[in-house]
């Protein structure tokens, strides 16, 4: 079976024998083999008897071995950078019908014992090597110069080795070079890569580049075949002659390849924008895909050229590597209304034809402002104000639109600093409206002469998707009391004692001892007692904007969804005080149907006896304990 290679590497590999073998190909007896456009490198023979045959077919070359009665052809392709501790650090070819090579390089191979590049046995005529356009050189053998070995004149006699030209031979051994066109002997001016690269690459397959200057750029001959091997078109990598051909596997100034640098095509942010967000990792867009290569991505504030982060590209903050986006992810958010510039070094990025992106190195290139964020302007109540009614609504009005959405998010705090844990009432009513938010505590009324802070924490969304820029508190007190039904002595209210003085000045005019005696406990009750049909029109002289009367039952309100609370009146108040004066509140309490202050407290007092939640509000829970 025959061996044909294309477009192929062959790099990296072992022989650890003794005899027959080679670290990257050995061709067998009458096995034919082919190599074109491939790369054999970096292997290794490794013998335990290195120089019991020396040059002989039976050592172990570093790069290729081909054994005899085999027709072999070599175009277009590298030999570098292979070893052996034995004879042929490139090439070891004994004894073929034909090897033919054109247009190779073969180069900084190693053989301890000797013959660094090729060693060559022909041992009768019509066995023959066919060489032009090839490279040999920068081999060593036994620590000296060695090219090109023939294990005797013999072997290079021209029945046995045919030079068809424009090869460059340095060192050689057993064979003068004289073709039309050969450069032999140290070339100062070679010129030739030490290292395998990709140079452009369109199969894949690295190459040892010619520099500016080298003899050996339009130096080879294209025209004439090799042994009926014609002179290729193309370069080891595909690219197109520029000239005259060179010798070697590579050509200089070579034409069909990718010379342009990646560019960019967006940046974001853009460069000037006004409103970056603080947070936003910043994204390169180039206009063809790209590798991260190496080098420093920079972010400095314009203000002073100070320097905020020096990002490695190759860290894990870039990312987009073979694609068109690269975005990089700052250590930290930006600051607001802050300026930036951003610098990115020329060996950053990369395409896959070796061109590199030419970088960014001014400060105006990509410049951007972050934005301003969102803040309370004014706020109603005013931070500071007293006597605000014990169920306000607030409003705050801020810089800028807040969002309408359902992004929107809301944390306010409302605290008592008048001791105690710090609650957070449950805020269930927000009214937007483009910069003024107004809120309403869904818990009910506050308490009275109580100070509050009320705090609006950064988890607002302003219309652009930016959080306020820091919590805005103000406090305020709320208002006294109302004297409503302020309890005296015994079980007699203030009101209705007021109706029994109006009526004892009635009854008994002015005189003081009868007085003296009103304002003892025993007769004020008894005195109410006696006033109190006479006293009733007084009570019930209030207009009807004051009190509403309602013919509704306790339990007919509560049944029907409705709650009594503070501020209610009728019937139904007057039949939950009776009830809570039976039970023994203490003060006891006007039955006067109006939900008051007293009569509030009396039910917190109720429901705290009860195990309910103590929140003043009569529903069908604590009903089902009043009844």
């Amino acid at each position: 079976m025959d061996l044909e290679l294309n477009n192929t590497t062959i790099d990296n590999n072992t022989f650890d024998g003794r005899y027959y073998g080679a670290g990257g190909i050995f061709g067998e007896q009458s096995v034919d083999v082919t190599i074109i456009d491939s790369t054999i490198s970096n292997n290794e023979a490794i013998s335990n008897n290195p120089t019991a045959f020396p040059y002989s077919y039976a050592q172990p070359a570093g790069g290729v071995r081909i054994y005899r009665f085999s027709t072999t052809v070599i175009t277009n392709s590298t030999i570098s950078n292979n070893t052996t501790n034995s004879y042929a650090g490139g090439i070891n070819s004994y004894y073929q019908t034909s090897i033919t090579i054109t247009n190779t390089t073969i180069a900084n191979n190693n053989a301890d014992a000797g013959g660094g590049g090729m060693v060559y046995e022909s041992l009768a005529d019509g066995h023959r090597l066919y060489i032009k356009n090839s490279i040999l050189a920068n081999n060593t053998g036994n620590s000296v110069g060695d090219d090109f070995h023939a294990i005797s004149t013999a072997s290079s006699t021209a029945n046995r080795l045919v030079d068809n030209g424009y090869n460059l031979v340095e060192f050689s051994t057993n064979k003068t070079w004289s073709g039309t066109g050969d450069i032999t002997g140290a070339q100062a001016s070679l010129n030739l890569s030490e290292t395998l690269a990709d140079n452009m690459t369109a199969n894949d397959t690295q190459t040892l580049a010619l520099s500016v200057g080298s003899v050996a750029i339009d130096a080879g001959e294209g025209s004439v075949a090799n042994n009926s091997i014609s002179i290729p078109a193309n370069d080891q990598r595909g690219g197109t002659r520029s000239g005259t051909t060179d010798i070697g596997s590579y050509e200089y100034g070579a034409g069909g390849f990718d010379s342009t640098d990646p560019a960019v095509d967006t940046l974001l942010p853009a460069d000037d924008a006004t409103d970056s967000e603080l947070g936003n990792n910043l994204i390169v867009t180039f206009d063809e895909v790209v590798d991260v290569e190496s080098g420093n991505i920079s972010i400095y504030k314009t203000t002073g050229d100070e320097l905020i982060e020096d990002i490695v590209v190759t860290s894990g903050q870039v990312t987009g590597t073979g694609t068109t986006d690269i975005t990089i992810d700052p250590t930290d958010d930006f600051e607001e209304a802050t300026e930036y510039y951003v610098q990115i070094d020329a060996t950053a990025f990369g395409d896959s034809s070796d061109n590199s992106f030419a970088g960014i190195t001014d400060t105006t290139t990509w410049s951007f402002t972050t934005l301003t964020l969102p803040y309370v302007v004014s706020v109603d109540p005013s931070n500071g104000a007293t006597g605000v009614s014990n169920e306000p609504v607030f409003t705050a009005t801020f810089s800028e639109a807040i969002d309408t959405g359902e992004s929107l998010i809301l944390s306010t705090d409302v605290c008592n600093f008048n001791g105690g844990d710090c609650a957070t009432p449950s805020i269930t009513e927000w009214s937007i409206g483009d910069t003024v938010a107004t809120i309403q505590n869904g818990n009910g009324a506050y308490a009275y002469d109580t100070t509050y802070t009320m705090t609006i924490n950064q988890l607002i969304s302003a219309a652009n998707g930016s959080d306020i820029a820091e919590p805005y508190e103000w406090v305020f007190t709320i208002e006294s009391a109302p004297e409503t039904n302020t309890s005296s002595k015994g079980g007699s209210s203030a009101k209705s004692r007021a109706i029994a003085m109006k009526a004892f000045d009635e009854y008994y005019g002015d005189d003081d001892e009868e007085r003296e005696k009103f304002d003892t406990e025993v007769v004020v009750e008894e005195v109410v007692q006696n006033i109190e049909t006479e006293a009733t029109s007084e009570v019930q002289s209030k207009s009807e904007s004051e009190a509403v009367v309602t013919t509704n039952t306790l339990q007919a309100i509560i049944a029907s969804g409705g709650l009594l609370r503070r501020g209610s009146k009728g019937d139904a108040v007057a039949e939950l005080q009776n009830i809570l004066n039976t039970l023994g509140v203490d003060p006891q309490l006007l039955v006067d149907g109006d939900f008051g202050r007293l009569t509030h407290e009396a039910v917190e007092v109720f429901q705290e006896a009860q195990g309910l939640v103590v929140d003043g509000f009569v529903g069908k829970d604590t009903l089902a304990q009043l009844i």
